[in-house]
């Protein structure tokens, strides 16, 4: 199971500080982590600490005690129209402290909140609404530092199907950029989307214009940004709010030199952290119940322990899925604990926060010996056959009418937010053939017992 790249993590110098720029990927006031609240009140949590306000609360605590050049907001900031009053008060409170400290604050519009945050900019004092009305805006930043140009753009209503670089005023603004001055874009949208309702971008033609860096709003996994010699991609959610959002969240700190490249480091700021892992069980470790459970706090407390990117004083609690993998003789005690798993069953503490196991899935395998299987003539050696084919590369005419199915089911999409992303057609025929053997091996100790 690949695992999310580990960002750069900021650390203060304040001989820069006031040289950087803090961007903030999708925050979504209204929203908070879903399904946790029963087992987080029974380790004196509230679902509201872990909540995207809360992380903005800390993004401002963070920006005033190391100010930065400006704040800047990708989209998203308001996850519904109906969160409006909420988000009022949060929003208002916030931009006030930043302002205080003499930090700009800039946003644009994403899809959840293309008509409410212009309301609410309107009505909250300090705060910048970039490249309204779906046209694009060039802003110069003041403040310390090299000079810098925002090319910025917003959405103007909660769809938007044809390409941003297609709206007006691009390339007016480009050419109104400051001589010398170093171009950052900013906007919301699906990079490499091909056909979308969210304003679909390419890469190809982000990277033809002269930005020395682009960052973007509306997917929630962030992308590899500090690793990347001229960055552009996504900044993430501030908060994950469910499973799929797993790895480190938080703003990004941006250090934009006269020359050379952007190094955007984020900031570790989250309350929550979402994980999954894949554990590859011996024996030993499923002789029964009790010895799966110690081995799989034991595992997960040493791989949290080594984390270094959990550490930082915000996070309030881990919340984590467990894929169990292997070959084993004996499954009994593996299919049991999933089937019996609840969340209050498995929780500890790691660095003085609670971790959860929120679930746990049986992706374990028999320990059957495919080629002696293979030479039987019944469906067990048939399916054996096309298991030893894919894993060796073959069953070319399966995988094919396998890939065409797949293609035809499209984009698939968990929200408005996260692609789904299907597994290649080989991994899907696999995994598939696997199942199907481990129900005709059960058939068949059934019928032997």
């Amino acid at each position: 199971m690949p695992e999310h790249p580990a960002p750069e993590i900021w650390r203060a110098d304040p001989d820069r500080e006031r040289q950087e720029i803090l961007f903030v990927g999708d925050v979504h006031l209204g929203r908070r982590p879903s399904g946790l609240d029963e087992i987080l009140d029974d380790h004196g949590l509230k679902p509201n600490e872990l909540s995207p306000a809360t992380a903005l609360e800390r993004v401002t605590e963070h920006a005033c005690a190391h100010p930065p050049r400006a704040v800047v907001f990708a989209g998203d900031l308001v996850d519904q129209e109906d969160d409006c009053f909420e988000a009022y008060g949060v929003l208002e409170r916030n931009v006030r402290a930043l302002r205080e400290e003499g930090i700009a604050v800039l946003a644009v519009a994403g899809n959840h909140d293309a008509m409410v945050l212009p309301r609410l900019i309107h009505r909250v004092e300090g705060v910048e609404l970039l490249g309204e009305g779906a046209t694009w805006e060039l802003r110069a930043l003041e403040g310390d530092g090299p000079p810098v140009d925002l090319l910025a753009w917003s959405f103007k209503t909660s769809h938007h199907s044809d390409s941003p670089l297609d709206a007006p005023g691009l390339h007016e603004a480009i050419g109104g950029r400051r001589p010398g001055a170093r171009l950052l874009g900013l906007l919301h949208g699906d990079l490499d989307a091909g056909t979308s309702r969210y304003a679909p971008v390419s890469r190809r033609r982000l990277e033809d214009l002269s930005l020395d860096a682009c960052f973007l709003g509306h997917v929630h996994q962030p992308c590899a940004l500090s690793e990347m010699e001229r960055p552009l991609g996504y900044l993430g959610s501030l908060v994950g709010l469910k499973p799929t959002e797993a790895g480190p969240r938080g703003p990004w700190r941006v250090e934009v030199p006269a020359m050379g490249p952007i190094r955007p480091r984020q900031v570790a700021l989250s309350p929550i952290r979402w994980e999954r892992f894949e554990l590859p069980l011996e024996e030993e470790h499923a002789a029964d119940e009790d010895r799966l459970h110690a081995h799989l706090e034991g595992w997960l407390r040493a791989r949290l322990e080594a984390d270094e990117s959990l550490r930082h004083e915000h996070l309030r609690a881990v919340v984590v899925r467990v894929e169990l993998t292997g070959r084993l003789a004996h499954r009994a005690a593996v299919r049991s604990f999933v089937e019996r798993h609840a969340p209050k069953d498995t929780v500890f503490r790691v660095l003085d926060r609670p971790v959860i196991v929120q679930r746990v899935y049986d992706h374990t395998r028999a320990a059957v010996d495919l080629e002696v299987l293979a030479r039987e003539s019944s469906p067990l050696g048939h399916v054996a056959t096309q298991l030893l084919a894919l894993q060796a590369g073959g069953a070319e005419a399966l995988v094919r009418r396998a890939g065409e199915g797949l293609e035809g089911l499209g984009d698939w999409r968990l929200d408005d937010d996260d692609l789904l992303e299907l597994p290649p057609a080989r991994e899907v025929l696999e995994q598939s053939a696997w199942r199907l053997l481990d129900v005709l091996l059960a058939q068949r100790e059934e019928l032997s017992a």
